[in-house]
């Protein structure tokens, strides 16, 4: 999950269009083609016992949580197990 600070909490949908999800952020349209995908860029850090705000944070802390190299594997199980997903 490298990527620049300003890309944090990004999830945009693209296809022949872009529209943002979570935070405002647009990519030159000419890097699209004809298919739909999704495009996730978590924060680096996450409260997990805190609020974690509208369904897009909660995807973007989920996709954190799922693919971190800095978090062991019991510890995400417990997190999960902790936390309300929806």
């Amino acid at each position: 999950m490298d990527h620049p600070q300003y890309m944090n909490g990004v999830i945009n949908r693209i296809g022949n269009y872009d529209e943002a999800l979570g935070k405002e952020y647009h990519f030159p349209i000419e890097d699209y083609d004809d298919r739909e995908l999704v495009l996730l860029y978590p924060k680096q850090d996450y409260d997990y016992d805190g609020d974690l705000g509208n369904q897009y944070e909660h995807t973007l802390a989920l996709t954190h949580l799922l693919f971190s190299k800095s978090i062991d594997a019991n510890t995400k199980k417990a997190l999960f197990n902790e936390n309300i997903w929806y």
